[in-house]
């Protein structure tokens, strides 16, 4: 038999996330390596019941010696964040005097301009959905993430992620974390780039029937078919501010008068596709005009 040991395949890696409540199994933490109960070494081969969820530090000390086999076997078949219907709090460790939040293409960034520089990089309804707070070289950030149903399926307060299990799948690789409402579709695809850096390639900002869809090259506000592509938002108190608010005029971006339920987001989508395709079509005329060569 060959030394090497073949990769998990993704489906089992699914089915072992979404069984042990998507975070350590001892602690709950949402950041975790697999772990095969019996050992690799004496069953040569991946079982989806035999493999458990275990964060870095209680990984080490089972392979240590430190934590029995027997412990972890106990915690697999009572997994710590299914008893909360949460996983446990996490904190990530940002820091620095500027913020840099990527969407798509459009970046909002800023600068501590004194204690408690805020920026609500995204702000649906009077609710900051994303937004950053910069004060004595800490940097913390708040984003919570909602489903269709207005139910919050992932949380970060102040640098602190917490994430509900009424998501059908989270994955956590390296310092990218993926949420998914099902086989193929991504509900949110986050990189965390420390010290300051928030790079989200997909995501769906929703929230009472808005939805800010973000994609790698564009963002759009379906409802009412506005398309965002490489703008630049600097030392702004608020970047997108978006549906009804009682806050005085403000932002970068303000758009009031929101479609809410009686449009067509299939038809939105295949728009905002059109129109960024006809820009960059646009730029490679303009390119082609002016190519010296």
């Amino acid at each position: 038999m060959s030394d090497r040991r073949p990769e998990l395949p993704l489906p089992l890696m699914r089915e072992v996330r979404q069984r042990c409540g998507f975070g350590c199994v001892v602690c709950g933490k949402p950041i975790y390596e697999y772990d095969h109960l019996l050992g690799w070494a004496n069953i040569q081969v991946h079982v989806a019941d035999e493999i458990t969820l275990l964060c870095i530090e209680h990984h080490g000390e089972k392979t240590r010696g430190f934590l029995t086999n027997k412990a972890v076997m106990a915690a697999n078949e009572d997994p710590y964040n299914l008893r909360a219907g949460v996983t446990k709090p996490y904190d990530l460790r940002f820091e620095g005097k500027e913020f840099r939040v990527e969407l798509g293409s459009t970046v909002v960034s800023g600068e501590d301009q004194g204690y408690g520089t805020i920026c609500e990089v995204i702000r649906i309804d009077g609710y900051p959905v994303l937004a950053v707070i910069l004060g004595d070289g800490h940097f913390l950030l708040t984003l919570t993430v909602f489903d269709d149903c207005n139910r919050i399926i992932l949380q970060i307060v102040n640098n602190e992620l917490v994430i509900n299990l009424l998501a059908w799948d989270i994955e956590v690789v390296g310092t990218r974390l993926i949420l998914r409402t099902g086989l193929g579709k991504i509900l949110f695809d986050i990189r965390f780039a420390l010290p300051n850096t928030i790079v989200i390639e997909r995501g769906r900002f929703l929230r009472n029937g808005v939805e800010l869809l973000v994609a790698p090259k564009w963002a759009a506000v379906l409802n009412n078919r506005v398309v965002f592509r490489s703008c630049r938002i600097h030392n702004c108190g608020s970047g997108l501010v978006l549906g009804e608010d009682l806050a005085p005029p403000g932002g970068a971006v303000r758009i009031s008068g929101i479609r809410r339920y009686d449009w067509n987001r299939k038809e939105a989508i295949s728009w905002a596709k059109e129109q960024v395709a006809a820009s960059a079509d646009a730029e490679a005329a303009v390119g082609d005009l002016t190519d010296p060569e």
